[in-house]
């Protein structure tokens, strides 16, 4: 494997800064180690289905095309679950509402789909 060059050092910090929300220019004014707010989407439908649910829950932070792009097993999908809701902001996701989405993505991006 080669070294990578600093300027794509530089391009993935900066991508994965836009991930995050965290644009050029931008100040971060929560104290160190405080998780992000994170707005809970309003989903119109009273009962919606995974798809949804998943859409919905996943581009309150990200774009829905990072999620496309992975293709992970389910303890991998766990692990990224527990922490958008720990470490990132996502907390409002229930339990029952975890289970139905990592479900999901196991099974339309999982590693073997």
């Amino acid at each position: 494997m080669r070294p990578r060059s600093v300027a794509s050092l530089v391009i993935s910090g900066s991508a994965l800064a836009l991930v995050w929300g965290l644009a050029a220019g931008e100040e971060n004014h929560q104290p160190a180690g405080a998780v992000p707010a994170v707005q809970k989407p309003v989903i119109d439908e009273a009962n919606p289905g995974p798809e949804v649910l998943t859409r919905e829950y996943c581009s309150a932070c990200h774009s829905f095309q990072l999620v496309q792009a992975q293709r992970l097993n389910r303890a991998t999908w766990e692990w990224v679950m527990e922490d958008m809701v720990e470490q990132f902001g996502a907390g409002w996701i229930t339990p029952p509402e975890q289970t139905v989405i990592i479900d999901y993505l196991v099974e339309h991006y999982g590693p073997e789909k």
